[in-house]
């Protein structure tokens, strides 16, 4: 996004990003405010790693485990 909005702060750019990633879980109803924090925390990642791909492969992970957790019977 840095590239996109070089005018914006990272503060601003992790807002941004963070919100765009709830927003983009809101067919989960209520629950899609619970994905604004690993949004927040996926951001960190890339900014920290540079590279999308630990962020990717976390919510991967993230992803079966509640999956899998669901499913249990």
């Amino acid at each position: 996004m840095a590239v996109l909005f070089p005018m914006l702060s990272l503060i601003q750019i992790l807002v941004i990003s963070t919100l765009l990633f709830g927003i983009g879980h809101v067919y989960l109803g209520k629950e899609a405010l619970k994905s604004t924090l690993p949004g927040l925390i996926f951001g960190i990642f890339y900014i920290v790693f540079n590279s999308e791909i630990p962020a990717i492969l976390v919510h991967i992970a993230q992803d079966l485990v509640v999956g899998h957790l669901l499913h249990k019977e």
